[in-house]
């Protein structure tokens, strides 16, 4: 019997990224091309986030569906999954991407989208949800602690949260893919405004959250918080083994560094590394 991982795949492989980004105007074609094989991509890795924590009596929550590519699968395969994506704060233009993906596959018509912010919700108007999660979304959200605040409130009592985003901690925007200091991101504007200014709303979106804004968020509100180990280690790992995750972080600097590290077998060290200097971080909270 085939598990979730290797249906995903199959289901992944119905959604060709060139013919559906064909159907769209010449001048969009090449960036829709992109934004599918990306998200197709991203979507593997939130699956595999989450995965172990699956079950179909549990009411779902993924926020910043993005395209709504694996919410549209765990739906499809009898899940209970609400997504959550308002298409805001620089991704906007991921909504030609989104229709055309939505108009040429069978997308089922009881299948809804929460077009709200997270930190709209509500739990007299939607109701708990058993497990919540997302993947390089909380950085984009404004209010951040509002909308963590937000996701408690309507996370049943046993239920789970995990989150996956970057650690501003550590001085790098990967976006960007530029140093950054997280006390003074401006300057980093300033240095870099020739690439920042390509996608403005977008770094006007990044909101710079840290480890320690987790921790203090978790100790104010009195909820378990573990933090996921080795995540630098694993990061440099899918640099290794996947190309497209690979070509998103063309940046010398980190091609240099998985030189060096793949040259001297030093990949084991990243393990050391704690989890409150790693980047990414994967978090989960339960009450």
């Amino acid at each position: 019997m085939k598990n979730l991982s290797q249906k995903f795949e199959e289901y992944l492989s119905c959604i060709n990224s060139q013919q559906l980004a064909d159907k769209a105007e010449p001048q969009d074609r090449e960036k829709i091309y992109k934004q599918l094989e990306n998200f197709k991509n991203e979507s593997r890795i939130t699956l595999n986030l989450v995965e172990k924590y699956l079950h179909k009596d549990a009411r779902i929550l993924e926020v910043g569906a993005g395209l709504c590519i694996l919410s549209v699968f765990l739906h499809n395969n009898g899940f209970k999954i609400t997504p959550l994506e308002p298409l805001a704060n620089g991704f906007g233009p991921l909504i030609k991407t989104r229709n055309i993906f939505f108009d040429n596959l069978l997308i089922d018509k009881n299948f809804k989208i929460l077009d709200i912010y997270a930190e709209d919700l509500e739990k007299n108007k939607h109701g708990e949800f058993d497990l919540i999660f997302s993947n390089n979304v909380i950085e984009h959200i404004p209010k951040f602690n509002t909308a963590l605040q937000s996701m408690t409130d309507v996370l049943s009592k046993s239920g789970k949260m995990i989150h996956n985003c970057p650690n501003y901690l550590v001085p790098y925007e990967p976006h960007f893919e530029i140093p950054t200091l997280h006390f003074a991101p401006q300057l980093s504007k300033v240095i870099f405004s020739k690439k920042i200014n390509k996608n403005i709303d977008v770094w006007n979106s990044i909101n710079f959250i840290t480890y320690s804004h987790i921790y203090k968020f978790a100790k104010k509100n009195e909820l378990n918080v573990k933090f996921k180990e080795h995540l630098i280690y694993d990061s440099f790992e899918r640099l290794k083994n996947d190309p497209v995750f690979l070509s998103r972080h063309n940046n010398p600097i980190i091609r240099i560094l998985l030189l060096i590290f793949t040259k001297l077998n030093l990949f084991s060290t990243l393990k050391l590394i704690p989890p409150k200097y790693s980047t990414p971080m994967i978090f989960t909270i339960n009450k």
